[in-house]
């Protein structure tokens, strides 16, 4: 039995996400498609605008064979950390023979050449990128001038986290054949939707603006859980979030205190500490601070790992596969799960008598989302491990 393994946000799952699905299968010839897909918040720094259960259940329905939700401490980092974290999760299973995702090149050579040059810097490359980062460019601006021949390659946001992906594999010597397919219908964070596609960000603003009119952007199969969710919940961003973010800004004694947060680095602390008298609320703060240098998704992630306070990455044997959902006919593939992967594999969290540290920590991450969403709609708090592993 052959598996590839797609690596997604699915925030929310859409038309761009099923070719992907579909496009995994026939690209590798692979019996399953397994999906790691974020929990209930997001690299971008960000919570999910629907909580993973759902998304999970989106993604069943649309092509996927069994959902696993990827821990925030992995989510909640850097392209370069949120690839190797993935990867690593991903071989541990020792049941995923490919990795499938999307790109605006789709040339898996070019991007395998690129991840190469970047896993072993020569110091002409170390120099030209200290030079952009003394002059105020952010990293990835930096490393994109000091990589001309790659320029076109790394202003693609899909093509760079292709390329982490490939550094990953290679770096660890994991068991995993990368396999890419170009990504179709529109930009990244286009502002418009191209026939029956859209980006995850459009589509995101549409919800948030209260306009349910997209429809068509999502597989139809994939629809009613969605609009079902959207019916009961209301959707979070990160302004949900300002509340918690004040509470531990002003909780911190100094920037080094600040520092000691995952995605925080000391010169990122300093600032945050020295103009949080001026906080109104997340969006608000993270335009205030950030800089030429750091870009807003970084300072997203940071401010986002202070609301939630993550002091620090996972080790390796923190992580775990928590299984969201599956279709009756990827049994075998539970089942070898269960016999091969180095890592617990969590199916019905209630019934476990002991689980790992770090699920139950992700465990009350949920919760945090789940109480925020509730605090927002006037109601009790829905527990995440009221919810039974989705079947389909």
């Amino acid at each position: 039995m052959k598996t590839a393994a797609v690596i997604a946000e699915f925030n929310p799952f859409h038309n761009g996400h099923a070719y992907i699905l579909e496009k995994a299968r026939a690209v590798s010839g692979a019996d399953c498609v397994l999906t790691l897909m974020s929990g209930d918040f997001v690299q971008r720094g960000g919570p999910a605008i629907a909580d993973r259960h759902v998304r999970a259940c989106m993604a069943l329905s649309s092509g996927a064979d069994l959902v696993l939700s990827s821990p925030t401490s992995v989510v909640l980092s850097s392209a370069e950390g949120y690839a190797e974290g993935s990867l690593k999760l991903l071989a541990s299973l020792n049941t995923v023979d490919y990795l499938v995702f999307g790109s605006e090149c789709g040339d898996i050579d070019a991007l395998t050449s690129c991840a190469k040059v970047l896993l072993h810097e020569d110091e002409a490359f170390k120099e030209k990128l200290h030079e952009g980062l003394k002059n105020g460019l952010s990293f990835p601006r930096a490393r994109a001038e000091a990589l001309p021949e790659f320029a076109g390659l790394l202003d693609g946001p899909n093509n760079i986290l292709g390329i982490e992906y490939i550094k990953a594999i290679l770096k660890y010597d994991l068991p995993i054949i990368p396999v890419t397919v170009p990504r179709t219908g529109n930009a990244h964070n286009a502002s418009a939707a191209v026939g029956n596609y859209a980006s995850a960000s459009f589509i995101r603003e549409r919800i948030l603006a209260g306009d349910s009119s997209c429809e068509n952007l999502i597989p139809k199969v994939a629809v009613p859980a969605l609009k079902s969710y959207l019916d009961e919940h209301a959707p979070l961003s990160a302004d949900d979030f300002s509340f918690l973010l004040a509470l531990n800004l002003f909780k911190a004694s100094s920037a080094e205190e600040l520092s000691s947060i995952k995605n925080v680095p000391l010169s990122l602390a300093r600032t945050i500490y020295s103009s949080r008298d001026a906080f109104v609320s997340f969006t608000q703060f993270a335009e205030l601070v950030k800089s030429r240098s750091v870009t807003r998704t970084a300072v997203d992630r940071a401010l986002m790992s202070i609301a939630l306070g993550l002091a620090s990455s996972p080790k390796e044997s923190g992580l775990f596969a928590h299984v969201l959902g599956f279709r009756e006919s990827a049994r075998p593939l539970l089942s070898a799960l269960a016999a091969r992967s180095e890592v617990p594999v969590i199916l019905r969290p209630s019934r476990e008598s002991s689980l790992p540290k770090s699920f139950r920590e992700e465990t009350s991450l949920s919760d945090l989302y789940n109480l925020v969403r509730a605090q927002k709609e006037g109601r009790p708090l829905l527990r995440t491990l009221s919810h039974r592993v989705i079947t389909v």
